[in-house]
């Protein structure tokens, strides 16, 4: 699993909708790198009752593309469920078991929760997000089944609900961060 592209898309659509989407909703993420070079995720997210079905295409900069679908049940308190089939860039298909806890207090939106990969291997999450005034923050960590990190920071602003640009932090496993800047529209 692609997770360092995975985590930057997640990232820079937090301070914007970290919560389910409305009846139905299209988004489109840009992801810029310091060469120009570009990865862009477009996101489909539909919902019935407490059924949210996310279908989720990612292009990378040599234009082998990634893809997901994932359907979560709201069970009620904030907490979900959710399936997600995975097709990594090389075509191969996994599926993935998410247990989340979502909160949203005082502006602040919050998701959080563990992901069991197809070989029983257990990942964790966190994210956190906030706009107040237009001027949106992030913070995310995903802990990998093994232990090693990988945290994200997003600065932006937001220009209409669902739309906005800013810029991304990534320190990956290897300690190394890389800054992006995104484009988010709906």
């Amino acid at each position: 699993m692609n997770l360092h592209i995975l985590s930057a898309v997640t990232l820079a659509s937090l301070g914007f909708s970290l919560a389910f989407g409305s009846v139905a909703a299209a988004s489109e993420v840009v992801i810029t790198g310091p060469n120009g070079q570009q990865t862009v995720t477009q996101t489909d997210r539909t919902r019935q009752g407490n059924t949210v079905n996310v279908n989720r295409t990612t292009t990378l900069p040599n234009g082998k593309t990634t893809t997901s679908t994932g359907t979560y049940t709201e069970n009620g308190s904030g907490t979900y469920t959710g399936t997600v089939d995975r097709t990594n860039r090389q075509g191969e298909t996994n599926m993935y078991q998410v247990n989340g806890q979502r909160s949203r207090e005082n502006g602040t939106r919050q998701n959080s929760g563990t992901i069991v990969g197809p070989d029983g291997g257990q990942s964790t999450f966190n994210r956190t997000g906030s706009c107040v005034n237009g001027q949106c923050t992030g913070n995310s960590t995903f802990t990998y089944p093994n232990g090693q990190t990988r945290n994200g920071n997003m600065t932006g602003t937001r220009t209409a609900p669902g739309t906005g640009s800013g810029t991304l932090n990534v320190t990956g496993r290897n300690g190394q961060t890389r800054t992006r800047t995104f484009q988010r529209t709906r």
